[in-house]
């Protein structure tokens, strides 16, 4: 009999050393509080950036709007080069300019060695390497990483068929359905799907692997964002609010970590935030030149307006956990990054 599961509660419990998160230069919606949660932004008021008077998007024109300045400017004597597009400038936006962490976290787990030993290894030949205990039951943690260092792999669901077959679907949010993310064992050969992408995985041989597993870093999940509220204006400017993650893949208490994004697909820029509430009546995210407002609506939906000294414009509600390609992937506020998933680069 096939058995599923819809967790990811490890055999063995690891245990996060506390160490701090490393800065290496690598690589779903918060329940609404029953009262207010005001989280204070400490420090002077964001110094505003350079104005611009070019962009792409209609409010440039309007008093206050900024942008980012446009780089890669000719010097005497070379030629012209084309400049980057600069961030399509939203009503009432300033760049923020207070630096924050990655969005990601190196966070090492202990696994102790007898439970090392009990591992199994594939590999895509290409550097990347799956461990987890084979047939071991519905709660042995799949590990992935490289030759020097494995994450956690956020599980959420999986089957088990005896000693013939087993898998685990894993959290990737850049595809439409489980079934596209998923590391599969069936009849000694192991397969990663990745969207409609299916690789082959080669079995490391047990003398390689106790050799590989000398030194090797054993770390927790390793992406620490999280979607809290999307939104879209009629001209095609983003708003885009996260907030920190815990290990468990879930929202932190008490400590949201609330980020503010906005401009065009593409041209997303951080803005500064002055306060953030969340209570019964919604969300309200307050910045120096407006204010992001998400409230919910008569039909168990949600509203969302971008407020300013100028009026208040209605936004079309986009919700978050629908449109996780579109977040992780041509909105662009985390270009670059890599989730800490299977299909980091398969996709």
């Amino acid at each position: 009999m096939r058995k599923a599961f819809d967790a990811n509660v490890p055999k063995f419990k690891p245990r996060l050393k506390g160490a701090a998160a490393t800065t290496l230069p690598l690589e779903d919606l918060v329940d609404e509080a029953p009262h207010a949660v005001r989280v204070p932004m400490y420090g002077a008021a964001p110094r505003p950036a350079e104005q611009s008077s070019s962009g792409p998007h209609p409010a440039a024109a309007e008093p206050g709007s900024l942008s980012r300045s446009a780089l890669c400017e000719p010097s005497a004597g070379e030629g012209l080069r084309p400049s980057p597009p600069a961030a399509g400038p939203l009503p009432g936006t300033t760049i923020a300019a207070k630096p924050v962490p990655p969005p990601w976290a190196e966070e090492p787990v202990d696994v102790p060695p007898r439970e090392r030993l009990k591992l199994a290894a594939w590999t895509d030949g290409h550097g990347k390497v799956f461990l987890i205990e084979p047939f071991a039951g519905l709660d042995a943690p799949l590990w992935y990483g490289d030759a020097r260092k494995v994450h956690l792999v956020r599980t959420r669901g999986g089957s088990q068929n005896g000693t013939t077959s087993f898998d685990r679907t894993f959290w990737e949010p850049r595809v439409l359905r489980g079934a596209e993310s998923q590391f599969e064992v069936r009849e000694g050969k192991a397969t990663l799907t990745c969207g409609a992408q299916e690789i082959a995985l080669t079995r490391v041989p047990p003398r390689d692997l106790a050799r590989r597993l000398r030194g090797l870093t054993f770390l927790a999940p390793r992406w620490r964002r999280i979607p809290h509220a999307l939104a879209r204006d009629d001209e095609g400017g983003y708003f885009y609010v996260d907030g920190a993650r815990g290990a468990d893949g879930g929202a932190v208490a008490g400590k949201p970590d609330y980020r503010l994004y906005a401009g065009r697909k593409g041209q997303p820029a951080r803005l500064d935030l002055v306060d953030a509430i969340a209570d019964g009546g919604g969300l309200l995210f307050v910045a120096a030149g407006g204010r992001l407002e998400v409230k919910p609506d008569e039909k168990g939906g949600r509203t969302a307006a971008w407020i300013t000294a100028a009026g208040r414009k209605p936004l079309t509600w986009l919700e978050p956990s629908d449109h996780g390609a579109l977040i992780y992937g041509d909105l662009g506020v985390y270009a670059g990054e890599g989730l800490g998933t299977p299909c980091d680069g398969r996709l």
